[in-house]
């Protein structure tokens, strides 16, 4: 799922006007974030390219030989594994290697995992890393990147490179040749990060996850309903074919 970060922004931009902590004349002051699909943004906030405050790390090549008995076995990321806000680690690959190349793939607590392309729908999609499985590597078209954590939150700024901003980013700058469409690490270090002070980015993300859990809670009532019509409609047609019903033209 996309998320729409402008309802999220627009809610902290008033509770921030209305808070009695802060003066009213700064709280409503704005600048131009300089980037062209956002606009303006409150004063107080940032716009920082995320190579400054993390480190993008490129995940193992695969088809590398090495030599040696009884090598341990890993398991890693695809690009199949990062999903757009989940992982999907019902089918995890494994790869044999020495343990001090594998040390230099691990996956960490809090690593944003961001996948390099291919279809449209895999460009620049991913989710943050919890630890759900000791010891993962990630594949080379899979990007780890760990953020300075006192200066962005990985939740928030993962949400933000889903959200509709974020696929804007991704979609315009990224190598396309037909159907395929491509990132890069210096492109994905580009990415300008709109960055809110921690307190808020909190609220922010607290906001859409509240926001999408009802919104995946209304989807879900929505298609048992739509399997109970078509169930419905299912017997309907078994009747009248069975000749159950009695069928008036």
């Amino acid at each position: 799922m996309n998320y729409d970060l402008s309802d999220g922004m627009n809610t902290i931009r008033e509770n921030h006007s209305s808070s009695k902590n802060q003066k009213n004349h700064s709280s409503k002051q704005m600048k131009d974030s300089g980037v062209e699909w956002i606009g303006e943004i409150p004063a107080h906030w940032e716009v920082v390219r995320l190579k400054y405050i993390s480190t993008v790390q490129s995940g193992v090549t695969l088809g590398k030989s090495y030599t040696g008995q009884n090598l341990p076995t890993y398991p890693y990321l695809r690009v199949a594994n990062v999903q757009a806000g989940y992982f999907n680690l019902d089918d995890l690959a494994e790869i044999k290697l020495p343990k001090h190349i594998a040390e230099k793939y691990f996956v960490r607590v809090d690593d944003i995992l961001v996948t390099e392309g291919g279809d449209l729908d895999k460009l620049g999609r991913g989710t943050v890393w919890k630890g759900e499985i000791d010891n993962c590597l990630h594949q080379n078209h899979v990007f780890a990147v760990r953020i300075n954590k006192e200066v962005v939150s990985p939740e928030y700024a993962s949400m933000l490179m889903e959200s509709d901003y974020g696929r804007k980013y991704f979609t315009n700058t990224a190598n396309k040749t037909t159907n395929l469409a491509s990132t890069n690490s210096t492109k994905l270090g580009n990415f300008p990060l709109i960055v809110p002070p921690i307190s808020e980015q909190q609220e922010i993300s607290a906001y859409v996850d509240e926001s999408s859990s009802k919104l995946v809670t209304a989807i879900s009532c929505k298609q048992k309903e739509i399997e109970k019509l078509k169930e419905y409609k299912a017997t309907i047609i078994n009747s009248a074919v069975t000749g159950k019903i009695k069928v008036q033209l």
